[in-house]
Parts: C-alpha cells; structure tokens; sequence
C-alpha cells in the first residue's frame, strides 16, 4: 500500500436477520429465530391452523388482545422461510425455576408431515434450555396418544404421570393455567439435559 494513501476505514457490515445462536439447526430454507415485535397476529393464525398436529393444549383464545400476554410471558421461538421470511412454526417456553416448561409447538398444516422442522424447533428450544444450565426440559401438554410414543422415543422424553412426579417437579409447575395457557395436563414428559 503506497504511504500517501490513507487506510479505508472499515465498514460495518449490515446486520442480518436472526439470531446467530440458532444458525446451522434450522433446515435448509428455513431459519429458526426469537419472535419479532408485530408477528402477534401471524402467530395467532399460525397457531389456529396448526392445531390438527400439534404439541400444545387445544384451547385458546382467538382474541389478540387475549394472546398477546400468553406470548410475553413466554420465550416465542419462530421458523420461517428464509425466501418470504413467512413464519411457518413456533413455540412457546418459559423458565420455571431450574426447568424450562415447553407449553405448545404450533407446525403450520403443509408442513405436519414434515418432521424436520417440528424436530429441529424442538432441538432449538432444548439447546436454550442447556445454554441456561436448566435441569430438565418438560413438556406439559397433551400429545396426541398416537403421536406420544413415537415423540418419547423419538426425542427422549419419559412420561411421567403427576401422581409419580416428585412434589417439588409439581410445586415448581404449578397446577394454575397462566393467562391463555390450559392446565398442567395429566401427563408430564420429562427430558433431564
């Protein structure tokens, strides 16, 4: 470089969408980030059309103004397409203590038949779960009884049923429903990480 010529100053690159602690789990196309503010009402919809194969209570209200606090007390991890940027999934976690409470993961219908993104959200949510040195990752939702055994085996959950639990495991979920969410289910999976 000639000396008369003073350096370039460097430039900072534009930041890109999405978190770089999800990048490589998502699918090829897709991406796997935190929820944006104003997808509210896209998740809303994605959650009522997903509801045929999900994880995930069926109640719910329809109502946005009702949603809105059930996604702010919670950790919203999103997959969409990395083309239109369209939010295609999503789940919903909370910090219980030393467990992380997975209450619904919503798939949109053209995707039900494909596990990979269900797979690599709930993947996603359980590295969360690790990087914050929580003792377990526990679903606490009704599974289809078809789909359960497969989900288990699957992923490496153990069902456990409320009577069976340890007290401390009940204390810590709670047996009240918060804002939106249904009630603790009867059956408790429990994935120790």
């Amino acid at each position: 470089m000639p000396a008369d010529r003073p350096p370039k100053p460097l430039q900072p690159k534009a930041p890109r969408p999405g978190r770089a602690a999800f990048k490589g789990m998502a699918p090829k196309g897709y991406r796997i980030r935190m929820m944006e503010p104003g997808e509210a009402a896209d998740l809303l919809r994605l959650r009522h059309l997903g509801r045929g194969a999900s994880l995930g209570a069926l109640t719910g209200t329809t109502d946005l103004a009702a949603f809105v606090p059930y996604l702010v007390s919670h950790e919203i991890f999103v997959v969409d397409t990395k083309v239109s940027g369209a939010a295609v999934a999503f789940a919903a976690a909370a910090a219980r203590l030393d467990i992380y409470l997975l209450r619904e993961i919503r798939v949109a219908p053209a995707l039900r038949h494909d596990t990979v993104v269900g797979a690599a959200l709930l993947n996603a949510v359980t590295q969360r779960a690790r990087w914050f040195h929580h003792r377990a990752l526990v679903v606490a939702a009704d599974i289809d009884s078809n789909a359960a055994s497969a989900f288990d085996g699957i992923h490496g959950f153990v069902k456990v049923s409320r009577q069976d639990s340890p007290a401390d495991l009940i204390d810590t979920l709670g047996g009240e429903a918060i804002g939106d969410e249904a009630p603790i289910s009867e059956e408790i999976r429990v994935k120790w990480l």
